[in-house]
């Protein structure tokens, strides 16, 4: 029993009973979907959250959610706390996280120039969200937004950002209560990183 997400509008979201030998399209999403789905996080039987959508012109950036194994779904705006979304990981019904970046409220059609990372958590299953990086904002430049997010236990966890001239992840070592923005400086130079994986703190 799995699920998928595209970037595709016309099907957002597919659904598999057999073990991926065979998807349907699910349908049953609400108007206020998001138009793409990027970010997907499957709790238990029942729960599963996703985000979208990486295009600032899908706006408002919006998640949704079941709560009974998909047979229904709610969806939310979450343009107050993002222009973009990406990556979502949930560690039980109600408390979790979902990353992508914001423009400045005064940029009427931003783009992705304008954004600078969020990482964002909820302990209300959604309904109220904080902003966790917050407070290093000024090590962001503009042009870069989280991209995908893993945590290796309780405490360490990383996101990747997406930087179209840089590579950066951020890294937390107490739960996620604090971050650091890390340079990847690389001999190559790379930019533009997307999925991130760590074995060990390592």
């Amino acid at each position: 029993n799995g699920w998928v997400g595209t970037v595709s509008p016309e099907q957002r979201l597919y659904h598999t009973t057999d073990g991926g030998e065979t998807w349907t399209g699910v349908e049953n999403l609400p108007e206020n979907a998001p138009v793409k789905i990027c970010g997907l996080s499957v709790v238990n039987e029942s729960v599963i959250y996703a985000s979208g959508t990486n295009d600032p012109l899908d706006i408002p950036a919006r998640m949704m959610k079941t709560v009974d194994g998909g047979a229904t779904w709610i969806a939310w705006d979450m343009s107050e706390y993002a222009t973009i979304l990406i990556d979502t990981y949930f560690t039980s019904p109600e408390r979790g996280w979902v990353v992508g970046g914001k423009a400045d409220k005064s940029i009427s059609n931003p783009t992705r120039d304008h954004v600078i990372p969020v990482v964002l958590y909820t302990e209300d299953g959604g309904k109220t969200w904080e902003n966790r990086v917050e407070d290093i904002r000024s090590s962001f430049p503009l042009g870069e937004w989280g991209w995908k997010i893993q945590f290796l236990n309780d405490e360490i966890g990383f996101v990747s950002l997406e930087n179209f001239k840089q590579g950066a992840i951020v890294k937390t070592t107490d739960g996620g209560k604090t971050w650091k923005r890390l340079p990847v400086n690389d001999p190559q130079g790379n930019a533009n990183l997307e999925g991130i994986g760590f074995i060990d703190e390592s």
